[in-house]
């Protein structure tokens, strides 16, 4: 049995990382491998619905980093989920995958979180398997993002929580960003935030243009399910966006905001003017990206790791 430490149970509101971890719980009870969510209060209170010894496996997400060692204690195997990390603990010297006694290996969302724990955990003795997030699933199933053909709505779509005062994405710098963002006539700008997986998905598919003021982020879903669905992407590449934005949007200088404002009225200009490529290349870049990053390929790979773990 694999038990996946969520902040909040199946059913409560989630998104980012915990609904990876709903996700992938998922994709193994529907190949028929035993695994549950296992929230962490109930893991805390000692009622956490799976034995906590050496038959099972623990999967606890970085954000609960510096108390890997005492949650589940210590019969049960832990395997620590690292998708963004940037957070990973600062303040101890050691970090605490380091001395784990039961830690088994490490997984990573992608090849920045990678590196940032070789730099973080030096002296880390288990293996770090780094996983694919194919940025299309919901409970195990497919999540129903798709290309969408050209030509478009004149709509700039964004998420609220990128540019939230305060937020961990760096709310500070972003609180400008579409405050009056400039516009060619007929351009709409509509904010995703709140809405259904259906509503997001189908906006994604009939919209020209997605910005990505993306930071120091993992794999972020939105801008993956952004890239599947055929948008024109601008941002900056921020953390593991490196590993499909790079050649695939127009970007420009990390955390500039005023340069960013200028380039999606520029991109929205040659729309516009029906210059540039962006049907071809959208088209190439869903294709890529869901070669790269298939479904089927994210199925496999997780039931690949359960088994090797013997869980």
């Amino acid at each position: 049995m694999i038990g996946w430490v969520s902040p909040v149970p199946i059913g409560g509101t989630i998104s980012g990382g915990t609904r990876k971890l709903w996700d992938l719980s998922q994709i193994l009870v529907g190949n028929g491998i035993p695994s549950t969510v296992i929230t962490y209060a109930d893991l805390c209170r000692g009622t956490p619905g799976m034995a906590m010894s050496a038959d099972n496996v623990l999967v606890i997400p970085k954000v609960y980093d510096t108390e890997i060692d005492r949650l589940g204690g210590p019969e049960v195997r832990k395997v620590a989920f690292v998708q963004n990390g940037y957070l990973l603990n600062q303040t101890e010297l050691v970090h605490p995958f380091e001395t784990c006694g039961n830690l088994v290996a490490v997984l990573t969302a992608c090849d920045e979180d990678t590196r940032l724990v070789h730099a973080r955990c030096p002296r880390l003795e288990v293996p770090v398997i780094r996983t694919h997030s194919s940025g299309n699933g919901r409970l195990g199933g497919n999540a129903g993002f798709r290309y969408g053909y050209w030509p478009r709505r004149r709509r700039v779509l964004y998420f609220e929580y990128k540019n939230g005062p305060g937020s961990w994405t760096g709310g500070d710098l972003l609180g400008p960003l579409f405050a009056d963002l400039e516009l060619p006539k007929g351009w709409e700008l509509v904010c995703l935030s709140g809405r259904s997986d259906e509503q997001i998905a189908e906006l994604m598919r009939t919209s020209a243009i997605f910005v990505a003021p993306l930071r120091r982020e993992g794999m972020c879903a939105p801008t993956s399910e952004a890239m599947i669905s055929g948008c024109a992407i601008v941002g900056w590449t921020g953390g593991g966006a490196e590993e499909y934005l790079a050649g695939r949007a127009a970007l420009v200088s990390q955390d500039d905001v005023a340069m960013l404002r200028e380039r999606v009225y520029e991109v929205a200009a040659e729309i516009d003017r029906g210059s540039g490529h962006w049907p071809e290349n959208t088209r190439r870049w869903s294709d890529w990206f869901q070669r790269t990053y298939s479904r089927d390929g994210e199925i496999r790979e997780v039931c690949r790791i359960a088994c090797q773990l013997g869980a």
